[in-house]
């Protein structure tokens, strides 16, 4: 098992693993390995400081955690900012014996470290991501419980087990935040679906950023899986897209992006958003808020539109932006917002979730007819999981006296399309937008603004295969919110 691990995943898969570290120059390579450290990317002007504060040497310019919301979230909640408090995270990072932060300084004086994948030096790109987590100085201050793996371990023995007949580990880590990618080889379908399995089995979040470079494709580890959330980055050389290669091509993958820095570093705001969602789900003791599926369209609908998104044709998402930049207030506002229930009407904050046969239908009713101007922005999700079939066991012998457990990697999905429908006044209806992706596992309608009227959110589960029993999808909405407040 250890010997295929290295040699066939670790070794072959992960030819690309990518950490770029700030502060370093040239390329770095580790001795009889296939892992590499590029040097930072330039960014865009010359904006120093990445953890909020606003740069000094352009006129009036909006720090990144004003354009992600966060400032925005902190000034309205105040003391009741959420800071993903009593949940548990994994925090996954580069090489064996090198993917552990620098646990002894201060900003991490109240977090519990557990490594989880044996002795390690000190890793500087792990302690960048660190601090953008959590501690003191990450966005997730109260997550205080942290699980640390390397790359190649918790793929393998570690926590996936892939290559094994077990079944992934099943713990209490809500979270896993990673800040690294993997080329696709031979195994690579096998580690995605292990991915999925987990991400629908045990309800865990999985956030994964792609490669620096609008140049890049979309890396199959782990950017490429169907339940995780993918991460980009907007501004800069930007990052990753262009559809994926693996497991179902042609998908929108990063499903969001952070602004003007290294997906390394975005992929942990997004990681320590979700940490916030969790913490409102459980204040409020709703496990269907704490659905992988809902966080994730929480986020997508949160998300704010830069002048460049501009999704192609058969698509919802833009294929370098996804839903657009992350926005920390108005998701939380969507966290904080209306638990909806099919039929109803809709307050212009909120979620649900529902499970739909084939052929099945729901509406859920939006009242804007006595508005005296136009309304919006509008920004609806649906988002979906696929399922694998995992461990099986088999019963050989004439009595059935031996048994064999086997790992079964088949995966199933739904189709759902998602309509905005305008009600008229005589009842008769229209429809306005639709997102029918018939490769996406999510769909997404966004209009800056819409005239008065009565409008439906319309989701429809589509009938195309023998998977019969109820699917469950998450729906997110926000009307109104933040909009876009970064340069054109």
């Amino acid at each position: 098992m250890k010997s295929w691990m290295q040699r066939k995943v670790i070794l072959t898969i992960l030819l690309l693993i990518v950490f770029s570290l700030a502060g370093s120059a040239g390329l770095l390579s580790y001795a009889n390995s296939n892992f590499a450290i590029f040097s930072e990317i330039q960014l865009i002007g010359s904006v120093k400081d990445q953890d909020g504060k606003t740069a000094t040497n352009q006129k009036k310019k909006l720090s990144n955690y004003d354009l992600i919301g966060y400032n925005s979230a902190k000034q309205r909640l105040g003391k009741k900012m959420p800071t993903g408090r009593g949940i548990k995270m994994g925090h996954v990072e580069g090489p064996a014996r090198e993917y552990i932060p620098n646990t002894t300084t201060n900003n991490f004086k109240s977090v519990n470290f557990h490594k989880k994948s044996g002795q390690s030096k000190v890793s500087g790109h792990a302690t960048a991501t660190a601090s953008r987590l959590y501690g003191t100085g990450g966005l997730a201050k109260g997550v205080t419980d942290v699980d640390l793996y390397s790359a190649s371990d918790w793929m393998g023995k570690g926590y996936l087990k892939a290559g094994s007949k077990d079944s992934p580990v099943d713990n209490d880590i809500r979270i896993f935040s990673n800040s690294w990618i993997g080329g696709e080889s031979k195994g690579t379908e096998h580690i995605l679906r292990r991915v999925d399995y987990i991400v629908d089995r045990d309800g865990v979040i999985v956030v994964a950023g792609v490669n620096n470079g609008r140049n890049t494709q979309v890396p199959s580890l782990l950017g490429s899986s169907w339940n995780g959330i993918a991460v980009g980055t907007w501004g800069g050389k930007g990052s990753s897209g262009g559809y994926t290669h693996t497991e179902g091509e042609g998908r929108v993958k990063p499903d969001i992006v952070g602004v003007r820095d290294l997906t390394s570093f975005t992929t942990p705001l997004v990681s320590a958003t979700a940490a916030m969602i969790l913490e409102i789900a459980d204040k409020d003791q709703d496990a269907e808020m704490a659905q992988p599926t809902v966080v994730k369209a929480m986020l997508l609908s949160g998300a704010t539109k830069p002048w460049n998104w501009k999704p192609e044709e058969a698509h919802s998402l833009d294929k370098y932006f996804g839903a657009g930049v992350l926005n920390v207030n108005n998701t939380l506002m969507i966290a904080e917002g209306q638990k909806a229930e099919p039929s109803g009407k809709l307050d212009d904050f909120g979620w649900s979730y529902v499970a739909l046969k084939p052929n099945q239908a729901v509406r859920y009713l939006i009242e804007k007819q006595d508005e005296k101007s136009n309304w919006g922005p509008l920004a609806i999700t649906i988002d979906w999981n696929r399922s694998i079939q995992g461990p099986v066991t088999f019963t050989l012998g004439p009595e059935k006296q031996n048994t064999i457990n086997r790992w079964m990697g088949t995966p199933a999905i739904a189709d759902f399309d998602l309509r905005l429908i305008k009600i008229e006044d005589d009842g008769s209806t229209k429809i306005v937008a639709m997102s029918d992706s018939e490769r996406d596992n999510v769909e997404h309608i966004y209009f800056n603004e819409l005239p008065p009227g009565k409008y439906a959110i319309e989701i429809l589960r589509q009938n195309i295969n023998k998977e019969t029993e109820p699917w469950p999808f998450a729906l997110a909405w926000r009307i109104g919110g933040e909009n876009w407040r970064g340069d054109n």
